[in-house]
């Protein structure tokens, strides 16, 4: 087997996918929890994008929280939908059994496939269009030059302004969105201690990458914070004696 037929193949294996649901449902329900913990932190957020009329932040930050929410619950039943066996071929495999009900090998029971399927479609999609809408937010603003804009991320009293960074973390968030289109599972199997054990593992280390990339991103807005209550010059400014 060649290096790409083995990439395609770990690609298009069930495991994968879960492992892409799974973490992004984790991190929408942080999101939405950040953002429930702070309803008014992130509203004033929210209107600092000037994006919105000032007067629709408030229900936007609703909206947005609501809607993280309702992603990550999509999210976490299609990989439950996935580990009973009950997703054969992907997200897509539904529409092509013509919403029929077909026995499913691993539950034991028949489900209308056309209703998985749309569920699974809609829980993706709505991953999509959030972190497309926070793309185009942050390209604005970062078109306009304001770079001090909160990007939200880190929830109420933690803060990190926008970067072009968040761009490329955005794409690669929407590419394990994609995943059931870009790459649909063609060999459905059970999944096994294995692959629960392997599973695990990549969402920890995940979770590593992912705390350990905002951390180092956030230092530099963290010395400037710093160095301004404390009233120092910063480093880059100051002149040799």
């Amino acid at each position: 087997m060649s290096a790409l037929a083995a990439l395609d193949a770990v690609a298009r294996d069930p495991a994968t996918a879960l492992v892409a649901r799974l973490a992004l449902a984790l991190l929408f329900a942080s999101a939405a929890l950040h953002k429930a913990r702070g309803p008014r932190a992130f509203a004033a957020t929210v209107r600092d994008y000037r994006v919105l009329p000032a007067a629709a932040a408030a229900p936007a930050a609703l909206a947005i929280a609501a809607l993280e929410a309702a992603v990550a619950a999509g999210l976490t039943a299609a990989a439950g939908l996935a580990i009973a066996g009950s997703e054969p071929g992907g997200a897509s495999a539904p529409f092509a059994h013509g919403g029929a009900s077909v026995p499913l090998a691993h539950a034991g029971t028949s489900v209308p496939l056309a209703h998985a399927g749309t569920s699974i479609l809609l829980a993706h999609t709505g991953a999509l269009g959030l972190l497309g809408a926070y793309s185009a937010a942050i390209a604005a603003n970062l078109a306009r030059g304001r770079r001090d804009v909160d990007c939200g991320c880190l929830g109420p009293g933690r803060r990190q302004p926008i970067a072009p960074w968040m761009l490329a973390r955005n794409a690669a968030l929407a590419l394990a969105a994609a995943w059931p289109w870009l790459a649909p599972s063609s060999a459905p199997r059970a999944l096994g201690a294995l692959d629960a054990a392997t599973v695990a593992f990549a969402l920890a280390a995940l979770a590593l990458l992912w705390t350990g990339a905002h951390a180092v991103a956030a230092l530099p807005a963290a010395a400037r914070a710093r160095d301004a209550r404390s009233g120092r010059v910063p480093h880059t400014a100051e002149v040799a004696p």
